[in-house]
């Protein structure tokens, strides 16, 4: 089995918003925050689903 080698780490903040709806946050300005949501009936279809 190869050996695995940790070469980076990161985090994705995720944060509720409504129900099923989340919005995601990156670490770079140039990436604007991305909304999440499902579609019904656990969500509004707000925006894409996750």
């Amino acid at each position: 089995m190869p050996e695995t080698i940790l070469v980076s780490q990161f985090e994705i903040p995720v944060e509720q918003q409504d129900d099923f709806q989340f919005v995601v946050r990156f670490d770079k300005d140039q990436f604007a925050p991305l909304t999440m949501d499902e579609p019904p009936p656990l969500g509004k279809d707000f925006a894409p689903a996750c």
